[in-house]
């Protein structure tokens, strides 16, 4: 037996509605079972956990000259910003392990090591390939390892351990020149770090006058039911203290 046109096909149990008629021109396309994946986990993890978001801005002055030391003294590497956020991230999480955990509703799993999603998008998605303990590798590891781990995303070739058991994500879009967003956390991870564009911005400098700065705008999106406030309020200080001091992201 031949069902109805797709069109017109139609769960109720689903609750999915057919599109509107419409006289304008159009192309239609189905979901893609990334994105279905992706729309499914993203729709339960902003219906059920409780997100709360805590904002900062960072001056990486210091980060961004070192990023030129070290790039000058590996031209191979090309570390890049988000290396060092990423590290940051890694090395916050330590110092702060009450957010470096998974949480599945019921339990809570603590890691001794952070292991570091990095948002990488796709045309068929957005898919979270992850550097495993990337608070015990060096700068120059995490971006051979970020290359490698966006290069084979690309191409298809990841495997499950590739981005299988992250504890935190960070996503960035400030090469978009975005300058603020939220970000929804990718359970089982409660935790979530939007990185936005890097701009010059006029800040105080106590008696001393102005001066105009690098500003790296970065909010984070936490799972209330896992990570308190000043929890989540430590773990942005202590990434704060790092980038801006970021010295301690090498030694």
């Amino acid at each position: 037996l031949q069902g109805p046109p797709a069109a017109e096909q139609r769960s109720d149990d689903a609750g999915i509605e057919p599109l509107p008629e419409t006289s304008h021109a159009y192309e239609e396309t189905q979901l893609s079972g990334m994105r279905k994946t992706i729309a499914s986990r993203l729709a339960h993890s902003k219906q059920t956990a409780p997100h709360y978001r805590l904002t900062l801005d960072c001056c990486i002055d210091s980060l961004l000259a070192l990023r030129k030391q070290i790039n000058a003294e590996n031209p191979s590497a090309k570390v890049s910003v988000n290396d060092f956020l990423v590290k940051a991230a890694a090395m916050a999480l330590i110092e702060v392990p009450d957010c470096n955990v998974q949480f599945n509703g019921e339990t809570v799993r603590k890691f001794e090591d952070a292991h570091i999603s990095v948002a990488v998008a796709l045309e068929s998605g957005l898919i979270t390939p992850i550097v495993h303990s990337a608070n015990e590798k060096g700068l120059v590891e995490i971006s051979n390892e970020t290359k490698s781990l966006v290069t084979r995303a690309k191409a298809n070739t990841l495997k499950a351990e590739d981005f299988v058991g992250g504890t935190f994500t960070v996503s960035n879009l400030g090469m978009f020149g975005v300058r603020h967003f939220d970000a929804i956390i990718n359970p089982p991870q409660v935790a979530i770090l939007a990185v936005g564009a890097i701009e010059p911005t006029v800040v105080a400098l106590g008696t001393d006058g102005m001066a105009v700065r690098p500003m790296l705008f970065l909010t984070l999106s936490a799972d209330h039911r896992a990570i308190d406030g000043a929890d989540g309020a430590q773990l942005m200080e202590a990434f704060k203290q790092l980038c801006e001091n970021p010295m301690g992201l090498v030694v």
